[in-house]
């Protein structure tokens, strides 16, 4: 059959993910393939998906195209809904997946057995992520798209680079793309196409299945143990809108972020605190949330975006690089409740929730200058970091990254939390101030001494300021080589 009639379609954005596709609902005689045709898939503009035409040109790949349709109506649920990794690793961007895995087999001596294990959990997750992986005996360049709060991350290495685009945006071009295939392919009579185009209709039934598990992170013993003491295991415990089903809530974030980090036990205790408090309003937090929204361009490293919403705060709040910042006074008069909560003895510092059910709240871990029982004191100066970390959160990821809750030290996303690290050390210690009192001082030492006790921060934040500011370069050797020394063990960036 000669191919007279095709259906020709473009879905997604052009400064976003874009399909541009030229097909055929019934094949040529000689293909075997449903929906065949000519197609390009663009990221920002640039063709990913293409075929060489042999002059250095691109050219439409030629496919059938029910590989995408299918892989879009099985994995479904996973794109939707998940946020975590499948082994304990944080890599910044999804592309950096396999590199950090591997990089945790060779630093923690992994039994082989384990690594199977994690390698085959690793490849799980690519199947349902990795629109690449959908396409059977076609080679393209890989392209992992990921969900982060309000945000998809599209992820493609052939790029060298990682696109940040709306939830919204993302969702609706490929339902858009599938409900479109599943229109041409409903004309074919191959049980194939039929088949494909079933998955896709039941594609919010298989996504109600699969909500409290993916949003929750606990796998079925784990929601059974929380379920002893709850209804973990229905919906409406999560307080899950059944009209919204893709949407977060904060007890979905706060359950995934603290896995691994909280017992079940505490967890469970941690849930119902938030559970138990209610949404208030914030309207001087909201404004400037909605000023920075229009002045913030989420370009370039995380911590250099970090860097510039702290001082874009100072220069709104009227502060000058050289006075102290309270960060407790600044949530407290906004109008968000900070408590002490027990936290166990693990790595969790805090668990922050202000979504439109609860919060903005702050449960941070109760100041304690000895050891709480697992070697790490918390002083006053990590709670001043750890709320200088959630302001950042607050400011800016309501609207993106964490829409809903922040847990810091446990799985969230690295890509915020970078920013946000970035965010605290800048806003409790401007750069610029730091490299004055360097100046100004007669040795390091004193330097660094002066700022901890003038702006009430940690060694490393003082040290991470002075390494990052101009006055870097004027140290002499020995000195630049005890700051790398004073800093190389702290987590700010």
């Amino acid at each position: 059959m000669a191919e007279t009639v095709r259906r020709t379609l473009t879905v997604g954005a052009p400064d976003g993910l874009q399909f541009e596709l030229s097909l055929v609902p019934y094949p040529p005689a000689d293909v075997a393939g449903s929906a065949w045709g000519d197609g390009v898939l663009r990221v920002c503009g640039e063709a990913v998906w293409c075929a060489d035409d042999g002059a250095g040109g691109n050219v439409p790949l030629r496919w059938t195209w029910v590989d995408v349709l299918e892989f879009l109506a099985m994995s479904w649920p996973w794109l939707l809904l998940e946020e975590t990794w499948p082994v304990p690793v944080k890599p910044l961007f999804p592309r950096d997946l396999r590199a950090e895995v591997e990089r945790r087999w060779q630093q923690e001596s992994l039994a082989e057995a384990d690594i199977d294990r994690e390698d085959e959990e690793v490849y799980r997750f690519l199947l349902r992520h990795d629109m690449a992986m959908g396409l059977k005996g076609l080679f393209v360049p890989s392209l992992i798209i990921m969900r982060m709060g309000q945000q998809f991350v599209l992820s493609c290495p052939t790029l060298q680079r990682d696109v940040l685009r709306p939830a919204d945006e993302v969702i609706a071009t490929l339902t858009e793309l599938g409900d479109q295939l599943a229109a041409v392919l409903a004309e074919h009579p191959a049980p194939r196409a039929l088949f494909a185009c079933d998955l896709w209709q039941r594609r919010r039934a298989s996504l109600l299945t699969h909500v409290v598990q993916l949003r929750s992170g606990l796998d079925a013993g784990a929601l059974e143990q929380l379920a002893a003491d709850s209804a973990a295991n229905d919906a409406s415990w999560w307080e899950l809108d059944p009209e919204q089903p893709d949407a977060d809530t904060e007890l979905f974030a706060a359950a995934r972020m603290s896995i691994g980090h909280l017992d079940i036990t505490t967890q469970c205790a941690v849930l119902d605190l938030i559970r138990e408090t209610p949404p208030s309003r914030c309207p001087v937090l909201d404004g400037l949330s909605a000023r920075l929204r229009a002045a913030f361009d989420e370009r370039g490293p995380p911590f250099a975006q970090g860097y510039w919403i702290a001082n874009w705060l100072r220069s709104a709040l009227g502060l000058a690089p050289h006075e102290p910042v309270d960060p407790l006074q600044l949530l407290t008069d906004w109008g968000v409740v900070v408590g002490a909560v027990d936290l166990g003895d693990g790595a969790l510092e805090a668990i922050a929730a202000w979504g439109p059910r609860h919060g903005p709240t702050v449960l941070h871990r109760p100041v304690c200058d000895q050891s709480p029982g697992d070697g790490r004191p918390y002083p006053q100066t990590r709670l001043r970091a750890t709320l200088a970390h959630e302001i950042c959160h607050l400011l800016v990821d309501r609207q993106r990254a964490l829409p809903v809750a922040d847990v810091l030290g446990g799985a969230s996303p690295e890509y915020p939390e970078k920013r946000a690290r970035a965010f605290a050390a800048e806003l409790l210690l401007p750069r610029k101030t730091a490299a004055a009192a360097v100046r100004d001082e007669q040795s390091l030492d004193k330097a660094v001494a002066t700022l901890r006790a003038r702006f009430q921060v940690s060694r490393d934040i003082a040290g991470w300021q002075v390494r990052r500011s101009d006055a870097f370069a004027s140290l002499s050797r020995l000195e630049q080589k005890r700051l790398e020394e004073m800093v190389q063990a702290g987590a700010w960036p």
